[in-house]
Parts: structure tokens; C-alpha cells; sequence
């Protein structure tokens, strides 16, 4: 078992400590990229009948290289499953409550620049989607590939510090929906919106929607 971070993985190995040898998992954290050089530090030569995940591809910036490591691992015959969230479809936040009433003269410059977001930006896990990743592990040689989506509505509460947070200012690192905003829109007019986020949306219960990609990929025989 892999997770990237290391509280989650001393969570995991807290939970399995009461396991036997034989049952109780072993628990890597890192970086995909040292998954290999983990995975050889506990057995030279290993395949695995099944791999799952979620959300193992859309971090990282060489997936090529990721769904390699995983077709090293892979048993002939062997099945893949993974789940990845299609950015591109996250949930939009101008149409979570009637932005269009309270500030007529900036909604269609708002829903332009949040839209952009995620249809014109240079960071490709914003818009990657289910032919991008069919297409990643048919290079890979997998063959069948099925993606199918999936989509999640749940309820959701939103806090000051949710708002604070998409309105905190930002950078090319760390992106913020303000950082974006301000592409188009003036501080002003960013400030003004901070505060119709405010008082239409914190501690109001929203519809959230969320999408993923469900990957399905049975190994070759070989």
C-alpha cells in the first residue's frame, strides 16, 4: 500500500499494527517517482494481481512514468482500477448561490475568468479528462482501457474560512480563486465580490459537485 503523505501513512500502519505478519500490509509514503526504489527495498522481484487507486495520476506531473511503474508491477491478467478527479469539471463557484442579482455588472466577466480556469490553462491538470487518460495507458500498452465518469452531488457547509481562503491573494505556486480573478478583474472589484461571497455563502449549506474518472484496464497475458 503507497500514500503520499506521512501522517496518513502512520495512521494506516497505527490501524494494522494488531494485524498478523502474513495480513498486516506494508506501508509505503513518498513520491510515485521513489515507488520503484521503495518497492525493490522490500522485494527485488514482485507483480501484484490487482492494483487501485485514487487520485495516483493526477498530481503528478510525468504520468507516463507513473503508469510505467505500474505496468513493471502489474501480474499478466492482472486488473487496474483507479479513480482520478476531472478538474475540469470542478464544482463552479459563481454557481453555487445568484451571483447574476447581486453584482449583474461583474458576472459575465466572473463566469468568463473562473471558466478559464480550467478551459484555458497552461496547467494541464486542470484540463486533462477521460480521453487523456485512455490514452495514457493505451501508449502503455494496456489494452482494454474503459474510463467512465462519474459524478458526486453531496451537501456541503461553507465557512468564512473556506471563502477567506479562495479570496486569500495567492501566487504562480499556490494558486488562489482570487489569484485567477485578478487576471480580469480589478482589486476592487475582487473585494467587492469577497464580500457578496461572504454574505451569500458563509455557514450556508451548498449542492457540491464533484466528478472522477473511473479507469478500468486489464493487463495483457504476457
Amino acid at each position: 500500500m503507497h500514500v503520499k503523505n506521512s501522517n496518513r501513512a502512520k495512521i494506516l500502519k497505527d490501524m494494522a499494527a494488531h494485524l498478523s505478519k502474513i495480513d498486516r500490509p506494508v506501508i509505503l509514503c513518498g513520491p510515485l517517482s521513489k515507488l520503484q526504489e521503495q518497492i525493490k527495498e522490500h522485494v527485488s522481484s514482485i507483480r501484484y494481481n490487482a492494483i487501485c487507486g485514487r487520485n495516483v495520476l493526477s498530481a503528478e506531473s510525468d504520468k507516463t512514468a507513473v503508469v510505467k511503474t505500474i505496468a513493471d508491477h502489474i501480474a499478466p491478467g492482472g486488473r487496474i482500477a483507479l479513480s482520478e478527479n476531472l478538474f475540469f469539471l470542478a464544482q463552479r463557484l459563481y454557481k453555487l448561490f445568484d451571483l447574476k442579482q447581486e453584482k449583474m455588472d461583474l458576472f459575465n466577466r466572473v463566469v468568463e475568468a473562473e471558466e478559464a480556469i480550467y478551459q484555458k490553462s497552461a496547467n494541464q491538470d486542470l484540463v486533462w479528462n477521460e480521453d487523456d487518460l485512455q490514452s495514457l495507458f493505451l501508449r502503455g500498452g494496456f489494452r482494454p482501457v474503459t474510463v467512465e465518469r462519474h459524478t458526486q452531488k453531496y451537501h456541503r457547509h461553507i465557512s468564512k474560512k473556506d471563502i477567506d481562503t479562495w479570496f486569500a491573494p495567492g501566487t504562480d505556486a499556490q494558486p488562489t480563486y482570487s489569484y485567477y480573478l485578478s487576471k480580469t478583474l480589478e482589486s476592487e472589484e475582487i473585494t467587492s465580490l469577497h464580500g457578496i461571497f461572504l454574505k451569500s455563502l458563509s455557514k450556508k449549506n451548498v449542492i457540491w459537485t464533484s466528478n472522477q474518472a473511473l479507469v478500468f484496464v486489464k493487463a495483457g497475458d504476457k
